[in-house]
């Protein structure tokens, strides 16, 4: 039995504004975990283990867009300056500043603002972490 689709959400909650995703990105990277450590050798045993902060998380989406209205709505949310809150379809989180969409046309008869996209932007806050204790 085929299950209902959930969309991708974009959320300025600061202004309560959402934007559902028409059509899902087909192609995702989404942010990994990166610590920096670096070891000091001490005189006797193992070495002392210091820890950074953790890298800079980065999340690209790619996908297509098949209307006007939904070309200028991406645009639009990938040209503010503010942390957007943006929910996959598996219900994670993440708080995102997008810092790049890249719009390439596609020429059909059937959509003529049919583009294939890519989205990519800078992770803030990845929201969704359990407690380990």
């Amino acid at each position: 039995m085929p299950s209902e689709r959930t969309p991708w959400l974009f959320e300025d909650v600061h202004a309560s504004l959402s934007y559902e995703l028409e059509i899902n990105p087909k192609d995702t990277t989404m942010p990994s975990i990166e610590k920096t450590l670096t070891p000091t050798p001490i005189t006797r045993g193992r070495p002392v283990l210091f820890q950074g902060r953790n890298r800079e998380q980065s999340m690209t989406l790619s996908g297509t867009l098949l209307t006007e209205d939904q070309y200028n709505a991406l645009r639009a949310w990938t040209q503010t300056d503010k942390q957007i809150k943006v929910t996959d379809d598996l219900g994670r989180s993440y708080w995102v500043v997008f810092t790049s969409f890249d719009p390439r046309r596609v020429r059909t008869v059937e959509y003529p603002w049919r583009h294939e996209f890519s989205i990519s932007g800078i992770v803030v806050d990845w929201s969704n972490t359990e407690d380990l204790g």
